[in-house]
């Protein structure tokens, strides 16, 4: 018996409060979806006033009542705090019937039984009301304002990729803007309720809107000074074509800045970009006359490397957003590439001192590097394994001397290798040469395949000796975008 009244309490209550929101929600809202399409305003479009006068209900942030500006979710917390009330005055009210039946009873056991579980019923009930306003507290107190987040339009969002910017559009600040836009909107309300009193759904549709217009011209001015690069361009003049460039000193050879946008969603595959930078076209290196084997380091080009996983955060991580000074001048082409977080079972590269993979002399350096670490493996080229103090000194055949000669690449669809001459927090100026393939004769590749005069003071004398131009093999997993 008292199972059952508890029972009845219980979705006494809850039909209460479905009841209504159901109920008032037919009655409210749609009148006020009415009033946008025109009637008795003869269709200025133009709210009318309430005809009935709302409660006043207390919450959290004050009295609040019902306007004719009012939201659906502000109308469903404001029904729900009204809920609590008629719920809180019903069981006042069943628990004084109960307790006077109690007292008036005369000493009737059924009456004394029927009165107590009256008074137990009604207590659970109001318990169950302030246990889910507690728990929805607790756990989360956004949920109980039942506020419902704006979305940014799909045409503002930037896309994943490398973007080559002739000057600075101020792309940096626009991500972070879209990146908090619901916490953007939310001031710019705050701002317009205290300054103009407006009501907070008149406040919430205005501030969207000056978001998203201020964003508009944003946007405008980035897409005409930036070209998203997804695939590799021998000539940076296509580009200039692409956007209509009259002028030399508009032309996306003078970029100064370059950005990059990664793609971090996918937990389980997250995707970095990187870029190479060229002053020639067609990705060409050249070199100056006289450099190269036993004429010390240098280059005609010049090359900029850029990794979208070099982060600025404390935390180490690579960001979702990062930005670069482009160091070199006039870029002619780039060359962009994907990275992914490990690289696959079976990844190798192979490094050889001769030809051929070292098949005329297998006594030739070998080197073996597995590589390991997140999005790119950067190793130091030992070839060959010189002892400490060995130095050789300049044979009368040029390709014994220390050189990268070949290569193999284990799984190369999804593996590619960039030789860096020298190592300056992974970008350099010259000497960057990306390898995509197996390649048995690199003799004639700078700064792979040659040897560099090494000079070094020691005391009075100066010691020469000769080592690999290519000092350092940078290992990335993932591809080149053709």
């Amino acid at each position: 018996m008292q199972y059952r009244y508890k029972k009845i309490y219980i979705i006494f209550f809850i039909l209460l409060i479905l009841f209504s929101t159901t109920l008032s929600f037919f009655l409210f809202l749609f009148p006020v979806y009415s009033q946008d399409s025109g009637g008795d305003d003869g269709g200025s479009g133009r709210q009318r006033d309430l005809e009935i006068e709302y409660p006043k209900v207390r919450t959290p942030e004050g009295n609040k009542t019902i306007t004719s500006g009012i939201s659906l979710p502000e109308y469903i917390r404001y029904i729900y705090f009204i809920a609590i009330m008629v719920g809180g005055l019903i069981a006042l009210g069943v628990i004084i019937y109960a307790g006077f039946k109690y007292f008036t009873s005369v000493g009737n056991p059924e009456i004394i039984k029927d009165s107590k579980e009256k008074i137990l019923g009604a207590i659970l009930g109001l318990g169950l009301l302030l246990i889910s306003y507690l728990i929805l507290t607790t756990i989360n107190p956004s949920l109980k304002e039942l506020r419902l987040q704006p979305l940014i339009p799909p045409h503002l969002l930037l896309k994943p990729g490398v973007y080559l910017c002739r000057k600075d559009p101020g792309l940096g600040d626009y991500y972070n803007a879209i990146t908090n836009y619901n916490e953007l909107v939310n001031e710019v309300r705050e701002v317009l309720i205290a300054r103009n009193g407006q009501s907070e759904a008149e406040a919430r549709s205005e501030a969207i809107r000056i978001v998203r217009d201020t964003l508009n011209e944003q946007k405008k001015e980035i897409d005409s000074e930036c070209a998203l690069i997804l695939k590799e361009t021998p000539r940076v003049t296509d580009i200039d074509k692409i956007f209509n460039v009259s002028s030399p000193e508009d032309s996306f050879q003078n970029a100064k800045f370059l950005y990059i946008v990664n793609n971090l969603e996918n937990e389980d595959r997250k995707i970095a970009y990187g870029a190479i930078l060229y002053t020639t076209a067609d990705f060409e290196i050249k070199v100056e006359e006289g450099e190269g084997e036993g004429e010390g380091e240098g280059g005609g080009s010049e090359i900029q490397l850029v990794l979208g996983t070099q982060s600025n955060s404390s935390s180490g991580s690579v960001a979702e957003f990062a930005e670069f000074d482009i160091q070199i001048s006039p870029v002619r082409a780039i060359r962009p590439f994907i990275m992914w977080p490990r690289p696959f079972e079976g990844d190798r590269v192979d490094l050889y001192e001769g030809v051929e993979f070292n098949k005329a002399d297998t006594n030739k350096g070998h080197q073996i590097i597995i590589p390991s670490g997140d999005y790119c493996d950067l190793e130091h080229i030992t070839l060959p394994n010189l002892e400490e103090g060995y130095e050789p000194q300049p044979p009368a055949d040029k390709t014994q001397l220390p050189a990268v000669r070949s290569i193999s690449i284990e799984q190369e669809d999804h593996l590619f290798v960039i030789f860096l001459q020298s190592l300056i927090s992974y970008s350099t100026s010259n000497g960057v040469t990306l390898i995509a393939s197996d390649d048995s004769d690199l003799t004639n590749n700078y700064p792979i395949g040659k040897a560099c005069k090494k000079e070094e003071k020691v005391g009075d004398e100066t010691k020469v000796y000769y080592q690999p131009c290519a000092e350092y093999i940078l290992i990335i997993y993932g591809k080149v975008l053709k």
